[in-house]
């Protein structure tokens, strides 16, 4: 199996509009018949109740290219937001065909002062993670060391947020396949 990066975001590492997930879907469906996993660690600003797949044009423009991948056998993982909402996401995370994953804690390593001041628990769902009626799974996305892009000066970093855990699940599930 191999491993294939399609960057979702800008050259300064930010997210503009859904054009650029749209694009990125696409160019994966018509380039790429091999992948069969995708991580979308990626959020919208607006937050949906329930599935969002119909609730705006760019909602739907997102929607449509999902489809085409998952009709081709693909599954696709999005972080659920860091937004601390018990009721709703974020597209692409809120859309029927996408796996939605929420974060947990990896360990207890005290309290995050960046999201939220809850004391951490291992395994227990952070406070900052979305859910609602379309969360599908969790993930360790708390105090996540890994090898970063955007480490400066060194080869490993340390984030928190869903954006972590949706890799966890994603690339469990290339790993099963």
């Amino acid at each position: 199996a191999k491993l294939v990066m399609v960057k979702m975001i800008d050259r300064n590492g930010r997210f503009q509009s859904a054009d650029q997930i749209i694009s990125s879907l696409n160019w994966l469906a018509l380039n790429r018949p091999d992948v069969k996993v995708v991580n979308m660690s990626i959020v919208t600003g607006a937050l949906f109740t329930g599935d969002c797949d119909s609730a705006t044009a760019w909602t739907m423009a997102i929607s449509a290219a999902v489809a085409t991948l998952h009709s081709a056998g693909v599954t696709l993982f999005a972080s659920a937001g860091n937004d601390g909402s018990l009721r709703q996401m974020a597209a692409p995370a809120c859309m029927r065909d996408v796996v939605s994953v929420g974060a947990v804690s990896d360990s207890a390593y005290g309290t995050d002062q960046g999201f939220c001041r809850d004391r951490s628990a291992a395994d227990r769902v952070t406070c900052f993670s979305d859910s609602g009626t379309t969360l599908d799974l969790l993930a360790p996305g708390a105090l996540i060391t890994s090898t970063g892009l955007r480490s400066q000066g060194s080869p490993i970093s340390t984030y928190i947020g869903t954006s972590q855990a949706s890799p966890h699940a994603a690339g469990t599930a290339a790993l099963m396949l």
